[in-house]
């Protein structure tokens, strides 16, 4: 198995690899697997046997983290699309372009309070299309799941670790309110008005609005909290949304803990 993936490997560009690990098409064998494998367009990829993740070194364009050990870090569609979401809504479309500098159908998508400046941005791969925002509400009308990009075919969720590979991605607010947006629009945090907050308050969802079109979305949490976030992946492994958990699906030991 070690053998046959370090062949695989070594045939690839860093771009490549990257999307064999995201798609699951990848089977490690953790006690054999080197720390490192060399790929001819000069990237590499390590191993982090503990963190069961690869990282890919991408040449002059950073490192990408793929969480390996998703086995206790998955739940099917089914069980996050629960029985008590008994409505949804759907929010502003908005654009997420293809990240720059690589063949993926994948942008660069960025999570975080949109009120607080000083608020550590997460940020992650979702598809680069133009988005749903679906917001998931139970019988008392209170949020339970936020989800951007395409929600109807989803067949597995997981919980993502961030780039630095140390943690999960969460969704930290002290406001109560989120926004999803594209990672390199810097300007932003400016274009985010108090009427697109009073909105997001009042409806659930509102969209955030330049020059240039629709930059992002603000929705509304129910209240402060660190949220999961999670990736939402067809049944052919392709990654379709990204999501905000609500109901606080804790992690232990890297597992998510049933409620």
């Amino acid at each position: 198995m070690t053998r046959e993936l370090i062949d695989s490997l070594t045939a690839m560009s860093s771009d490549e690899a990257f999307s064999f690990f995201a798609r699951g098409q990848a089977k490690v064998d953790w006690q054999t697997v080197p720390a490192a494998v060399e790929l001819p367009s000069g990237g590499r990829v390590r191993f982090d046997r503990r963190r069961r993740q690869a990282v890919i070194d991408h040449p002059g364009r950073g490192t990408s983290v793929i969480d390996l050990g998703a086995r206790d870090r998955t739940r099917s569609g089914t069980a996050i699309f629960s029985p008590d979401l008994i409505t949804k809504r759907e929010g502003p479309l908005w654009p997420l372009p293809r990240r720059s500098g690589i063949d993926t159908p994948f942008g660069e998508l960025a999570f975080r309070d949109p009120t607080d400046p000083r608020a550590r941005r997460g940020t992650s791969v979702a598809p680069a299309a133009t988005l749903h925002t679906w917001r998931y509400v139970d019988a008392d009308d209170r949020p339970r799941l936020i989800v951007t990009g395409s929600a109807e075919k989803v067949a597995t969720f997981y919980a993502f670790t961030m780039h630095d590979g140390a943690r999960y991605a969460s969704l930290r607010t002290t406001s109560g309110l989120g926004c999803f947006y594209q990672a390199g629009r810097a300007g932003f945090m400016k274009a985010v008005s108090k009427e697109a907050i009073e909105l997001a308050r009042a409806e659930g969802l509102a969209e955030v609005e330049t020059n240039a079109g629709i930059i992002g979305v603000l929705f509304d949490c129910g209240g402060p909290g660190d949220y999961l976030t999670l990736h939402g992946h067809d049944r052919t492994g392709m990654l379709t949304c990204v999501a905000v958990d609500l109901r606080r699906p804790s992690m232990k030991d890297g597992a998510i803990v049933d409620p």
